[in-house]
């Protein structure tokens, strides 16, 4: 993670991928750090004074985010996710239409990519533990059990076994559960916090809160 204090050349280009110095000076101004630079290559130094925005430079350092990621949006995402335990059991179609209702759109697949960042760095965990089963047809979501949610899928392979189109199938199945479109059956994982990085969660929490201040604060 980037700090307030004097870096060597050497520790910039290993962090940035870069051994251009004009390359990290240009990549510290676009992301609203302030710094001064001294000394000739290989022996120059950063004295990095001010970061201006540290949840985008955490992310992008620290969780492997492109430059040109919508923060504002991944910042409230990752606000819900680390503070909100039913948040992080919906479905990413669920969690799209509240976002939408809240006049803050953030489509299913952004959601998703977000969550991939924390679990490609352990910060959550979606590959195991519980399940949460649900149909989904359009826009319209229902919980179900994992019963209802097995028993689906046994009914519509005993009617394709039985000769049924896969659109009759399908149609049988909304009929039966109440218009839920079979291909949408789906189980959600449930996100899970990384218990060795309470401490990591309290920090972006705190950036989080920086940044939406900061947003407050310039409108």
């Amino acid at each position: 993670m980037l700090e307030v204090r004097t870096y060597s050349y050497a520790e910039l280009s290993e962090m940035m991928g870069t051994r251009d110095p004009q390359g990290i000076c240009n990549r510290l101004k676009r992301w609203g750090v302030v710094f001064t630079k001294s000394g000739r290559k290989p022996d120059i130094t950063f004295q990095i004074t001010e970061i201006t925005d540290p949840f985008k430079v955490f992310c992008i350092l620290d969780l492997g985010c492109p430059a040109q990621t919508d923060f504002n949006k991944m910042a409230n995402v990752f606000y819900c996710i680390l503070n909100d335990e039913q948040f992080r059991e919906l479905p990413d179609e669920r969690l799209e239409l509240l976002f939408a209702r809240q006049g803050q759109p953030v489509s299913r697949q952004t959601i998703s990519n977000y969550f991939a960042y924390l679990e490609k760095n352990n910060l959550i965990n979606r590959t195991g533990g519980d399940c949460k089963y649900y149909f989904a047809r359009e826009a319209t979501l229902r919980e179900a059990s994992q019963e209802e949610y097995k028993q689906a899928w046994h009914e519509y392979w005993q009617a394709r076994h039985e000769g049924h189109t896969s659109r009759t199938a399908i149609a049988a199945m909304c009929a039966r559960h109440g218009g839920v479109a079979l291909r949408f059956a789906r189980k959600q994982p449930v996100a899970v916090l990384n218990a060795f990085y309470l401490d990591t969660y309290d920090m972006l929490n705190d950036m989080i809160c920086q940044r939406v201040q900061a947003e407050a604060n310039s409108n």
